[in-house]
């Protein structure tokens, strides 16, 4: 919540809070991305170096099966790299993010590698290529205000019915309606 808010020292100091719990309890998930997070929020900070650490730690800690920490300590450490001026393998890196979750269907997790490759080509001159990125980035993030409307719109028709903090539902259609329905159609 910190880092989201932009309160990196607080965000710092909550991850390597975590870093503390978690490291005697071998929880391999929680911890890879905890390390993870610390090493961008650091980056963040402009520490590069202790950043570079965290994330390497993290691609060490990430385990066989986990794909999604596979990718974002990739990530993670691409934005390190980058920031080295390693920019060969910073790209390598951000690539390899994308390709670790494509296959997954995981579509939504792509957003993050997506946005961090498109930056990395912009700031390398590469504006065509970003803007074909950021494409990709901007169709797996739609956002949820079409949505929003289209059910507001089903429900204004009487075809849903909006149920307060639980969802909608569809709202069964009467045999009669089907007959008249039908016949419009037909």
């Amino acid at each position: 919540v910190a880092w989201a808010k932009g309160d990196l020292r607080r965000a710092e100091e909550q991850f390597r809070e975590a870093i503390r719990i978690l490291m005697p309890l071998q929880d391999r998930g929680t911890l890879v991305e905890s390390q993870r997070m610390l090493a961008q929020v650091l980056l963040a900070q402009g520490r590069t170096e202790e950043a570079e650490r965290l994330a390497l730690d993290a691609r060490e800690t990430v385990g066989d099966r986990d794909v999604s920490s596979d990718a974002t300590t990739r990530l993670a450490l691409g934005l390190v790299r980058a920031a080295q001026g390693r920019d060969e393998e910073a790209e390598r890196l951000l690539r390899e993010a994308l390709e670790i979750l494509r296959p997954t269907g995981f579509r939504r997790h792509e957003i993050d590698p997506l946005k961090a490759l498109a930056g990395f080509l912009r700031e390398h001159g590469r504006e065509s290529e970003a803007k074909a990125v950021e494409e990709v980035a901007v169709m797996l993030g739609v956002s949820r205000t079409p949505v929003r409307e289209a059910v507001i719109r089903l429900h204004n028709e009487g075809l849903l019915e909006i149920i307060p903090r639980h969802g909608v539902r569809i709202v069964p259609i009467a045999v009669s309606d089907m007959r008249e329905i039908y016949e419009i159609l037909t």
